[in-house]
């Protein structure tokens, strides 16, 4: 009988649409492609900003960031798997 010992997590990659972006900011420390793996969204439609309902933000180093109005989820691919040893 084989074991697993790990964590096997499902993911799922998204297209988003954002609207009326504004305040975007791209800031790559050094040349060539960055890696990006994943977006904080953050609710700011209490903070009184018009048109910004929204703040947006990648989570590992902050190289991309911006405001938006409005957030379309466009599409949802099948899930994948990854396996992670513990």
């Amino acid at each position: 009988m084989m074991e697993l010992v790990g964590l096997i997590w499902l993911v799922f990659e998204v297209m988003l649409s954002f609207d009326n972006v504004s305040n975007f900011r791209i800031d790559f420390a050094a040349n060539g492609l960055q890696q990006i793996l994943g977006f904080d969204i953050l609710d700011a439609s209490e903070d009184g900003m018009e048109s910004i309902n929204f703040q947006i933000e990648d989570y590992e180093d902050g190289i991309i960031g911006f405001n938006c109005e409005t957030i379309e989820i466009v599409e949802v691919g099948a899930p994948g798997r990854i396996f992670v040893k513990l």
